[in-house]
């Protein structure tokens, strides 16, 4: 396997009621196709065939980034704002918390009906075009990519589409947060 990557990060520790960190990798994992984990048999275990198994690993995602951040309130005591009486009692302690992140999609292969391999592995479909289109999430009636850029194998050989060749949709996700730190509720 060979995995290789470009890391960066940026942190503010705790001050002044605010912290923040954010990270982001950019990277690619390479190996013998297509265990997760990277230590099962290769797809194609035919020794004269195995260059056909080194392929974007399933588990790759080539961007990464993560953000997180949390905001106590300036309200309360020892605070800006609403420091004595009902209202500090009511809005102090109270922090604001977010984790934000997006990431590339997992990689996937095209197959092919594999009637014409005489061979217990997976067949590969023929890849007949050089840039294969990604439509994207369009709904349950379009196709997220191009599949007239692939085609079935008809004679007894592997196809030419590589393992783990088109990328999946990427994911993002928003987790947003009000919370008083046990304890910390005091006028």
């Amino acid at each position: 396997m060979n995995y290789q990557s470009l890391q960066a990060q940026i942190q503010k520790r705790f001050s002044n009621g605010f912290q923040f960190f954010a990270s982001y990798s950019w990277s690619k994992w390479m190996g013998l196709c297509c265990d997760a984990q990277g230590d099962g048999q290769p797809e194609i275990p035919i020794p004269q065939y195995y260059n056909l198994n080194y392929a974007v690993m399933p588990g790759d995602r080539t961007n990464n980034f993560q953000v997180s951040s949390i905001y106590e309130l300036p309200f309360g005591k020892n605070k800006q704002y609403l420091t004595r009486g009902v209202g500090a009692a009511i809005a102090g302690g109270w922090q604001v918390n977010a984790i934000l992140q997006f990431y590339s999609g997992s990689p996937f292969s095209v197959t092919a009906p594999g009637t014409s391999l005489n061979a217990p592995s997976p067949q590969r479909a023929d890849q007949i075009k050089s840039h294969v289109a990604i439509y994207g999430p369009h709904g349950l009636t379009s196709p997220y990519f191009d599949t007239s850029a692939f085609a079935p194998v008809t004679t007894a050989r592997f196809g030419t589409a590589p393992f783990d060749s088109v990328r999946g949709p990427g994911f993002g996700n928003m987790d947003f947060g009000f919370s008083v730190p046990f304890g910390s509720r005091t006028g």
